[in-house]
């Protein structure tokens, strides 16, 4: 390694400045093309603005290997979306099916699939929304801030509404006939019809 890069939280990373570059399309948000490292027994340093939690999860990322066995939570994976498109790394890429990071964040959606829509959303990651969505069906869209609304933007908040509503009206079309009646019983059958009616009528009103 021939650089060194010092979290928020006080954590050193040991890195190849020739990788970071490889990855990044902004010379590392600038920090290694611009010079901001400065000299250290240890060996340049460089002091970058993410906590050890989030940066671990973007080093990792930019070396193209999983960071799944430190078990990153829902906010790290999140915020290194961010980071990594501020160090100029194509998400497109990086965050695509059968890439590692993609593959963690999948883990961790089904619990916060609102949360990862909206990243992806922000960052028109589609796959990643698409992957999120199915997991929104009983969602509920009131649930969302005015400020939720507007990061994930107008298109996919349509697509996100679109979705609850065709589930819901498949869900309505699957239970608006009454189940099958059972084989018939000598004390059973003669208020079908009432059963049938009751069923109807509380089926429209789901």
């Amino acid at each position: 390694s021939d650089l060194i890069l010092l979290s928020s939280d006080h954590v050193y990373f040991y890195a190849h400045s020739r990788q970071l570059l490889s990855e990044s399309s902004s010379g590392f948000d600038s920090l290694i093309t611009g010079k901001a490292y400065k000299a250290t027994p240890l060996g340049r340093m460089l002091a970058v603005e993410e906590p050890a939690k989030v940066l671990n999860v973007v080093l990792h990322t930019m070396y193209g290997i999983s960071c799944a066995q430190y078990f990153p939570d829902k906010d790290a994976l999140i915020s290194s979306i961010g980071a990594l498109a501020r160090y100029g790394v194509s998400l497109k890429l990086r965050i695509s099916s059968g890439m590692p990071l993609y593959t963690s964040i999948l883990d961790a959606v089904p619990n916060n699939a609102i949360d990862f829509y909206i990243a992806a959303a922000e960052r028109d990651l589609f796959d990643l929304a698409r992957s999120a969505s199915t997991h929104l069906g009983t969602f509920r869209l009131d649930r969302l801030t005015e400020d939720e609304i507007a990061r994930m933007g107008v298109r996919y908040y349509k697509k996100l509404l679109a979705m609850i509503e065709r589930r819901s009206d498949t869900v309505k079309r699957l239970i608006r006939l009454p189940p099958l009646p059972h084989a018939p019983l000598p004390d059973c059958g003669r208020d079908r019809p009432l059963v049938e009616r009751v069923w109807i009528s509380a089926a429209s009103g789901a």
